[in-house]
């Protein structure tokens, strides 16, 4: 700690407007002994840092775009709760919920029905889908380069 002592997170008020903002990834079969995947997100609440996290997977993922659907799932997951939290203690509703995500089949998969290749992911992520058919949750890309998860 005493070499890191300059170091800190600082929260700014922005404006009256709150809005979620999330960043999610994965890093396929990354565990050479299980094959699990690692997932990462980055929660944020206008421009500040409330959420971050780095976790192994659960279940091992069969391909690139699961491993980010299952990361995707898990960020969702995080990001209701948070917006919960803002409704609870502030009475706001910041909904849609922006998740920025580097892989395009997997934001093609949450936005419409099932194809042949994803029929086998599991049906517990598929939430995801319908908060997008609802406009609860709104996926953009962000290239790789510019993915801070």
């Amino acid at each position: 700690l005493k070499g890191t002592i300059n170091l800190g997170l600082k929260y700014t008020k922005s404006s009256n407007i709150f809005k979620v903002i999330a960043f999610c990834d994965a890093d396929f079969a990354n565990d050479t002994t299980d094959r699990k995947s690692l997932s990462g997100m980055v929660i944020k609440i206008n421009h500040n840092l409330v959420h971050w996290q780095c976790k192994k997977q659960s279940v091992v993922a069969l391909s690139t775009c699961e491993a980010e659907y299952i990361s995707l799932s898990n960020c969702t997951t995080e990001c209701l709760f948070i917006t919960q939290l803002l409704f609870d203690i502030l009475h706001l509703n910041v909904f849609p919920i922006e998740i920025k995500e580097d892989n395009q089949p997997t934001i093609k998969i949450a936005s419409t029905f099932e194809t042949k290749r994803s029929k086998h992911i599991d049906v517990r992520h598929h939430f995801v889908r319908d908060l997008v058919n609802k406009d609860k949750l709104r996926l953009t890309y962000v290239p790789s380069k510019e993915q801070i998860a």
